[in-house]
């Protein structure tokens, strides 16, 4: 599995975005695709002494800032490294997208790049999800996840797994 890295995102990227990313790689073997700006990220791939990992760099021009509106990322920061990681999932050179960035951006970037998944999808596979990561122990504690769906209080969900918090916000905005 290749993970898109939104390397930028979060308050502290990329240095720790970098860090998860290369840990995950050295822990589950996962390999990433950090995107970003090239230079600091493999400035940070190289403070980590993580040249020889199956991570490589795809470089975006563009942050969205923390504070920044959904519908300005959107719209205004086309070559952000949240897009350009969503971008990679969409044309199947990764099988999922990380960003521990804008949460809203995220959605509203990923609802446009991607698309939106039916509204059974929930019933089908969310209970499998788990199970999936590392064992039945997933690593992930929140996972904003947009589907097609009502606006009721039923769309949200909180899984508690092997006393880990699966918190999957399955809300229509």
């Amino acid at each position: 599995m290749k993970i898109a890295v939104d390397a930028m995102g979060g308050d502290f990227g990329p240095a720790v975005v970098v860090e998860g990313a290369v840990a995950a790689c050295r822990e589950m073997g996962l390999a990433s695709v950090l995107v970003g700006d090239k230079a600091a990220v493999e400035r940070e791939i190289a403070r980590l002494n993580a040249q020889d990992l199956p991570i490589t760099v795809r470089h975006a021009s563009q942050v969205v800032g923390m504070g920044e509106a959904p519908s300005q990322a959107l719209r205004r920061k086309r070559d952000s490294s949240l897009r350009v990681a969503a971008e990679l999932v969409r044309e199947g050179e990764c099988d999922a997208l990380v960003s521990a960035g804008n949460t809203g951006a995220a959605m509203a970037i990923g609802m446009h790049v991607l698309g939106v998944l039916p509204s059974d999808f929930a019933n089908k596979c969310l209970g499998n999800f788990a199970t999936e990561i590392h064992g039945g122990s997933p690593h992930v504690t929140h996972i904003p996840l947009r589907y097609e769906c009502s606006n009721d209080r039923s769309n949200y969900l909180d899984h508690h797994i092997d006393n880990r918090i699966l918190r999957c916000d399955l809300s229509p905005y």
